[in-house]
């Protein structure tokens, strides 16, 4: 039985609700992330890349605009281990969260980059790759 439905949002009205709550937390405002960069995209109006955790268990979407990457320490690259701040917000559109990104800095290389690494030597020692 369809109970309460008198108080039914719409999918606006509920994306405009979970919005007002991530982008006015205090928390979320300026957070600071650690994560190894798996999907780089430079794109006209900024950088879209995700951050994984190292055990591969989470995943977030950051996006850089073009106004702030020039204020970068360090540009993400793919693979690298890195440190990055920002705020939480909600494209609506999608209604997915993603950082908005106005800080980044390099703690090292990540996990597939090492991997790479390590396959790349494995390869050029068989003599495949050069």
């Amino acid at each position: 039985m369809i109970q309460n439905i008198e108080t039914a949002l719409s999918v606006t009205g509920l994306t405009e609700y979970i919005k007002l709550l991530l982008e006015e937390d205090p928390q979320l405002i300026q957070v600071w992330v650690t994560g190894e960069v798996s999907s780089l995209h430079v794109h006209r109006v900024g950088v879209f890349f995700t951050l994984s955790d190292s055990q591969g268990q989470a995943t977030i979407k950051c996006v850089v605009w073009n106004s702030q990457k020039e204020r970068l320490q360090e540009l993400p690259k793919l693979g690298a281990e890195i440190l990055v701040m920002g705020n939480v917000r909600l494209y609506a559109k999608k209604g997915e969260y993603q950082l908005t990104v106005f800080q980044v800095l390099a703690t090292g290389e990540g996990l597939q980059a090492l991997r790479y690494q390590q396959l790349k030597s494995r390869l050029a020692s068989e003599g495949l790759f050069k």
